[in-house]
Order: C-alpha cells, then structure tokens, then sequence
C-alpha cells in the first residue's frame, strides 16, 4: 500500500479536446487527495484552457514540438533536455498519465515517482465533473476584442471544419441553418477555426449577402483563453465532434454536437445527450474509423438541418446554464 500522495503529475494531452476530456480526471484526483499539490504537464498553448482552474495548483508549459515521436533522434535529445530541465528539482509521488503517448510514457518514467498510472476513462472517473472556468484576464481582453471584431449582441458560434471528410457536414446545411438562427433574436455567427484553416472555412459560411454580413471570420483569432472567453459569453455553439464543442459543454453554454462517425458516448462529449445529434451507423457496414478514407460524408448526412434547427431553438431558450457533469 503506497501512502497518500502529496505530489501529483498530471501529464498530457496535446489538444484543447482531449483536455476538456481530461479535467474530470482532476476532479477525480483533488476528490481522493483534497491536500494534495496538483501539477500538470500540459502543452503551452493549451495553458489557457485550465490555468484559472481552482482544483489546479500549477501547469508546467511543454514546448508544442515536444511532443513529437521520440523515435526522433535529435528530437529525443531535445525531449530529455527539457524534462531534466523542467523536473529536474520536483519531487512527486504519483504520476498520472492522462494521454499515453510515447512522450507521456517518457516524462512519467523520468519523474521516478513511485505510482506510476495511466488515467481512468473519464465517464469512470469518480469525480465527473467536467467543468472549465475562464480566467479574469481572458475574459477581460475578449470583451475589448469582440466589439473590434464586430460581434455586437447576441451571438453564437459556429465550428463547421474538420480535416476529416467523414466528419464534415454539408456546407450548404450551415447555410440553411445559419439563415434560421439569424432568424431568431441572434444578431451574430462567430464562425471559429485554427489558423491556416481561413480558405476551408469561408465555405461554410452563408452565401447571401445580407446573411454573410452578419457573420464574423475568427479564424485563427482565438487562442485557447479566448476561446474560453468567447464561448462562455456566447448565446449558443453548434459545433461537429471538435474542441468548440467539448468548451462549450464544459462552461455550460448551450450547445448542439453534429455527429457521424464518432459516437458521443464513446468519443467523450461531456455534454448532456439530448445535445448530440447523430447519423445512423447501420449505413456503415463495416464499421469505418473516422481516419479511414474510404468513409465519406454518409453519415453527417443523416442529420438533417431540421433537427439541428430544432435542437437550437431550444438551446436558446435555455435561461439557466449549467456546467457539465460527466
């Protein structure tokens, strides 16, 4: 029996998603060991999304490329460099590895701590609390960026885009929904993406003019804690399977979750149920993965936009927000 840790790593992920996926994890972790110091190991352009997180003691900032394969000569140099570095002088006595990746495995390995675990599933996490919290300073620079930005009102966002077919729905049913959302007391649509993302994006959004005029491209503009900041003032998020969804969810925001080949009680949407709507997989058969290229749109075609519509209507009318428990 080991006695109660009073040093806690948390290692991973390296995307927004997998880290609104991760916080229960967290929970879980402050539930069992409510002295304990908590620490997490966590890209830095990610810090953003759970800095101001109260159950959190600190985040320790891992250079984007340094979770590339260490298969990587050189890269594996740089790697250890940075891990004798940065844990060079901390001491803890549990390492959870929340992702497990190559360069997880490594980090958990060179700590020497002597619990050593992989994660729990988050929807058997103990503690399935799921919530993000925004800190003051982003929420701060979002409302004297999003006026300059031309977002005025009520609005909502929109994240249509993804690299993979299999997860796209059609650009002419964000079209159709766009016209009906804007058709309600919503004066605005963010459409949001990563950067490089712009060409793809422009696509999804409304080709009549007046209703084009009415969207707002950030594109690129909004870094993890901006995000967070916009998400949470926002009126309404529809989003595919992708990490504007998973924010949403997490700071309570009314939401709608588009899915096809990705099952929301599998792929760790947090939200509640009746929010995620689904294609039919019993067209696919056999199963396809997402990556798999031989899987076009087929299922994200099986929602339609009425039933998306009609899901958002009454997202809107949800007066109460309520952060999610897993």
């Amino acid at each position: 029996m080991h006695p109660p840790p009073g040093r806690i790593l948390m290692v991973g992920p390296n995307s927004l998603k997998n880290v609104c996926r991760a916080v229960p994890v967290l929970a879980s972790l402050r539930c069992e060991c409510e002295e304990a110091q908590i620490d997490w190991i966590i890209q830095e352009s990610l810090i953003d999304a759970i800095r101001a997180h109260p159950m959190l003691d600190a985040v320790i900032a891992c250079p984007a490329g340094m979770t590339r394969s260490v298969w990587n000569p050189s890269q594996l140099v740089v790697q250890i460099w940075w891990m004798s570095s940065a844990l060079r002088d901390l001491r803890y006595d549990r390492v959870v590895d929340v992702r497990g990746t190559t360069f997880s495995r490594l980090c958990s390995w060179w700590t020497r701590a002597p619990q050593r675990v992989d994660a729990p599933d988050v929807r058997s996490a103990p503690a399935r609390d799921a919530r993000l919290f925004v800190a003051t300073d982003d929420t701060e620079r979002w409302l004297d960026a999003r006026t300059d930005l031309g977002l005025h009102g009520r609005y909502a966002i929109f994240s249509p885009y993804s690299r993979w077919k299999s997860k796209l729905w059609p650009a002419e049913r964000w079209h159709a929904l766009a016209a009906e959302v804007l058709d309600s007391d919503i004066e605005t649509i963010a459409f949001v993406g990563l950067e490089g993302e712009q060409d793809a994006l422009r696509a999804f959004m409304p080709a009549d003019s007046a209703l084009r005029a009415r969207c707002v491209d950030l594109c690129g503009c909004t870094d993890a804690g901006a995000l967070l900041a916009a998400t949470a003032s926002a009126s309404l998020v529809v989003s595919i399977d992708s990490a504007p969804l998973h924010v949403a969810a997490g700071l309570g925001t009314p939401c709608v979750g588009i899915f096809g080949p990705t099952d929301p009680r599998r792929s760790g949407f947090l939200g509640e149920a009746r929010w995620a709507l689904q294609g039919d997989f019993a067209e696919c058969e056999p199963p396809l993965h997402y990556r798999d290229r031989r899987l076009d749109d087929r299922l994200m075609r099986r929602v339609t936009v009425d039933r998306v519509a009609a899901r958002a209507r009454v997202a809107l009318q949800c007066a109460v927000r309520t952060a999610v428990s897993a």
